[in-house]
């Protein structure tokens, strides 16, 4: 196991920040801002090697663009995370990614034009 840097970490303690804010910014349905604070939070837990943080980031990523009605995208995160999460075997989160995904199918194939 390698030695985490003063740089990971601190990477790791902005990205952490970030991620709250755009949690928080999504809850209020400020949707932009939350996206902008979620992408740096990717970012920061990509440098400091946070794979478990990266892929909450992308969850909640994939629930901003669901909610701005940008299901592709949406559908990117969710399965960028559920790769993540399977590479981490961190059954918690292949879960949660799975169940978005499977949401995010069911309003598409409920919503398409018969």
């Amino acid at each position: 196991m390698s030695a985490v840097t003063i740089t990971q970490m601190a990477d790791r303690v902005s990205a952490l920040i970030e991620e709250r804010l755009g949690e928080a910014y999504l809850e209020m349905g400020d949707l932009d801002s939350a996206r902008h604070y979620l992408e740096q939070s990717l970012v920061g837990f990509r440098n400091a090697g946070a794979g478990e943080y990266e892929a909450l980031s992308l969850f909640h990523l994939g629930r901003a663009w669901t909610l701005a009605g940008q299901k592709e995208l949406a559908s990117q995160m969710f399965g960028e995370g559920l790769g993540l999460a399977q590479q981490l075997s961190n059954s918690r989160q292949v879960e949660q990614m799975q169940a978005a995904l499977h949401s995010l199918m069911a309003k598409a194939e409920s919503s398409a034009p018969q």
